[in-house]
């Protein structure tokens, strides 16, 4: 691992286009979500040192679509762990830190994607303005990307662009709940996520809010092929147990 993330950092000091073919190819294809981070963050170095080098567009647009993909999912067990808990997580809740977190992560490498395909300095600007305590300046950094982005980029985003919520979700009651089935679909659908720590964190939401009706599904992850999520999905079923 140590070897491949050095071969990446190389690769983006190279600043040629066979190097972005090659960091494209990882971030989309690469089964280790770290180096897919790393290959990323060498895609943006590259971009930010030589504005002639080629991204592919339609690549980046999926990646984009698939993130903005996760982050719903995220908000999703999110929504069904608050609803499911005996009472209000508390405010040091690890599983709702640990979900935080992944939003978080997914927006980030959203914005990372965006620098590839327009001005990085303009996508930098809107992501720390988009941050910013004041709604007002929020609501100028939507504003901004409207007029930078094309109208299909612009409804694609628009899930995470609300200048009164943006990674903000966790600190606020969920408005829509799914009902009983359509949540056992999205708990099934992030337990096995290709995200393995989505995969982990949900695990462990299902152990600890006992849910009997997912006790097939954590079993069979019990046997996943990535041992960090086997081993998440056997501590789930033992905090099923214990909690009973």
């Amino acid at each position: 691992m140590a070897e491949r993330t050095q071969a990446i950092r190389l690769l983006a000091r190279s600043a040629d286009q066979r190097a972005v073919d090659v960091l494209v190819g990882m971030v989309m294809a690469d089964s280790d979500a770290g180096l897919r981070e790393e290959a990323l963050r060498g895609l943006v170095q590259l971009r930010l040192r030589r504005t002639r080098l080629e991204f592919p567009v339609r690549p980046m647009r999926r990646q984009i679509t698939q993130e903005i993909e996760q982050y719903t999912r995220v908000l999703h067990v999110a929504a069904i762990y608050r609803r499911h808990h005996r009472g209000p997580p508390a405010a040091d809740d690890p599983i709702v830190a640990l979900l935080r977190v992944l939003m978080e992560e997914s927006v980030d490498r959203i914005f990372r994607f965006l620098a590839l395909l327009y001005r990085p300095e303009d996508i930098r600007l809107a992501y720390d303005q988009l941050r910013a305590p004041d709604a007002h300046v929020r609501a100028d950094a939507i504003e901004f990307l409207d007029h930078l982005v094309d109208p299909a980029m612009r409804e694609a985003l628009f899930p995470i662009l609300d200048e009164d919520r943006f990674l903000s979700a966790f600190e606020e009651e969920p408005e829509i709940v799914p009902e009983p089935s359509a949540a056992y679909r999205l708990l099934q659908g992030a337990i096995w996520d290709h995200n393995r720590w989505l995969s982990v964190t949900t695990l462990c939401a299902v152990g600890r809010l006992r849910l009997a009706a997912m006790r097939q599904e954590v079993e069979k992850a019990s046997r996943h092929a990535v041992p960090v999520v086997a081993s998440a999905a056997r501590v789930a079923l033992q905090l099923a147990e214990v909690s009973r």
